[in-house]
């Protein structure tokens, strides 16, 4: 029996389209039709020109508009290897090529979530890039729970980088979401009102996601030596996991094609089993090292 690789193939970047934990990249614009080659290139227009209001000044002085080529490469995600035996292919029909499809298909979102949350996550403190760190009680682990003067205290340093209200978004690590749950019974509310079909809530102009696969940064009692962890780094037991903050009209995202492996059990004479992989590509990133933050644990 044959395997029909194009609708397995479809299917599975189907499923990584449509994942639910890909909520907090949802609104980041989608440049994936310009990928060419595993890559992407970006104007990047350097000159921002003035607004003059009520000028009386006259000749308006010009200003060269600079431009550069941004070349992305996309990421490449490669799942392992299953094994079916022919006899289940055959008994089950298709039913098991999709859910082994739907497996592969999971794990590799999974996978792609923690690296694009990492990439949305500034590496340090800076002008640009805000770090602040939490100031409430001990949390019995270390470090400090988020307060919602925390929150508040991200807003102003976007505030202060002039970035607009619309389109900032907060993706909060699963302790700091239990930390507002326990001081602010509106947000509290407003996570019900969520499962119940509503839209996401929004607090202090972040719109809010949770996810278990924001990156970890290693906790300090000053940001001076706050410092993100490597993708992949090993994780230390002082090490906490972050909550971050980007405004997303500033960053891109990038699907690029998907590619099924399949060897039939007739042309594997070694195990006498079908074997079924995929391969695709993506990227999620700011344009610039600007507009990104993050609230991590303070101790």
């Amino acid at each position: 029996m044959g395997v029909k690789l194009e609708v397995f193939t479809g299917e599975c970047l189907r499923i990584i389209s449509k994942a639910d934990n890909k909520a907090p990249i949802a609104k980041i614009p989608d440049y994936s039709r310009y990928v060419k080659d595993g890559a992407v290139h970006l104007v990047d227009l350097s000159v921002e020109p003035s607004v003059l209001v009520d000028n009386t000044t006259y000749p308006i002085a010009s200003a060269s508009l600079s431009d550069s080529d941004v070349v992305l490469a996309l990421k490449k995600f490669d799942s392992t290897n299953t094994k079916i035996t022919r006899d289940e292919l055959y008994a089950l029909s298709y039913d098991k090529v999709a859910q082994v499809v739907d497996i592969h298909a999971r794990a590799i979102t999974k996978e792609m979530m923690r690296v694009y949350l990492h990439s949305l996550a500034p590496q340090a403190d800076s002008a640009t890039t805000p770090i602040v760190l939490t100031t409430g009680v001990a949390d019995g682990a270390g470090s400090k729970k988020l307060t919602i003067a925390d929150i508040i205290s991200l807003k102003r340093k976007f505030d202060a980088l002039e970035i607009p209200d619309e389109g900032r978004i907060l993706v909060l690590s699963p302790n700091d979401h239990a930390d507002l749950l326990e001081v602010s019974q509106s947000f509290a509310n407003q996570f019900y009102d969520l499962n119940r079909g509503n839209v996401n809530p929004v607090l202090y102009g972040f719109e809010i996601y949770v996810h278990v696969s924001t990156p970890y940064y290693a906790t300090n009692a000053t940001l001076a030596s706050v410092a993100k962890k490597s993708y992949g780094a090993v994780i230390a037991s002082t090490d906490k996991r972050a909550s971050i903050a980007y405004y997303s009209p500033e960053c891109v995202q990038l699907q690029g094609q998907m590619e099924m492996y399949y060897q039939e059990a007739s042309i594997n004479p070694t195990s006498r089993e079908n074997v079924i992989g995929f391969r695709t590509w993506g990227l999620v990133l700011p344009k610039k090292q600007r507009a990104i933050g993050a609230i991590v644990r303070g101790v």
